[in-house]
């Protein structure tokens, strides 16, 4: 009793099934059931089609190929079959179907057609036209590819100079710290006694003795300057003192002399 329920139900429930999908009519390929009331099938409207045999009331729509994106038909769709798309030439499958197409690097897009980029012009991106190549004035370092542009001499030379200039400033003390303790832990690892590792002293110690150095010899020359003056105006002043002196004591005598004749003159008895 219990499987007759059983087998009751399911006929039941498939029969509702049925009914909800257009009722228990099949169609054919290229047909569906009509939607209107009275069962039956009616042929797919255009632009979709129906490759089985159905009880839906739906048709598939057909692809569409899109002619912007490089795609063209090959076969058009009818009530039973979909439309089938291929890439033009020089485009490849964006899609599995075909019905989007891409222009790759290496291929340039230009009036809606996709073609290989000539020599002297390259594209590294899809569905973009060549460009040419940059013209170096200082030479060719890395010669260019239909996907890569040239790289000159200067460009690569600048990118030196930049890593040397960031290798010099990171190369100084924590680097040797850093070198000094893997050192150390190498040799600890393969069983021999640690070695003292005496830290190399930078360059720039060297440079800021040699600025000191300069400093003092600036200071002290401007110190010599500054003696030397000094002695100058000092032999200057000792010499204007001494013709001052030599003057006065020529001059002593002849007042002397004056002052005997004024008195010969005033005792004219004496002997």
């Amino acid at each position: 009793m219990l499987v007759f329920k059983l087998v009751i139900f399911t006929l039941t429930l498939a029969q509702y099934i049925n009914s909800s999908d257009g009722g228990s009519t099949v169609c054919p390929k290229g047909k569906r059931v009509k939607v209107s009331r009275g069962g039956g099938c009616e042929v797919c409207p255009d632009g979709s089609y129906q490759p089985d045999n159905n009880y839906s009331q739906q048709c598939k729509a057909c692809t569409n190929c899109e002619a912007n994106r490089g795609s063209f038909v090959k076969e058009e769709c009818t009530k039973e079959t979909d439309r089938k798309c291929e890439c033009r030439k020089g485009f490849v499958p964006l899609e599995k179907d075909s019905s989007t197409c891409k222009c790759d690097p290496g291929f340039g897009l230009k009036d809606g057609e996709c073609s290989q980029c000539e020599d002297g012009y390259f594209n590294n991106r899809i569905n973009s036209p060549c460009r040419k190549w940059k013209e170096c004035t200082s030479g060719v370092n890395i010669t260019g590819s239909r996907t890569s542009d040239v790289i000159c001499n200067h460009l690569r030379t600048d990118y030196n100079i930049t890593k040397h200039v960031i290798t010099q400033l990171t190369s100084h003390r924590p680097f040797e710290k850093t070198q000094t303790t893997t050192t150390n832990t190498v040799a600890t690892t393969t069983g021999t006694p640690p070695q003292t590792v005496e830290p190399t002293r930078s360059s720039n110690t060297g440079n800021y003795i040699g600025m000191g150095l300069l400093m003092f010899g600036i200071i002290g020359l401007l110190v010599l300057t500054a003696f030397t003056c000094k002695l100058h105006i000092t032999a200057n002043c000792m010499q204007r003192k001494t013709a001052v002196q030599t003057k006065d004591s020529c001059r002593r005598p002849v007042e002397e002399s004056g002052n005997s004749r004024s008195s010969l003159k005033l005792n004219p008895e004496e002997p």
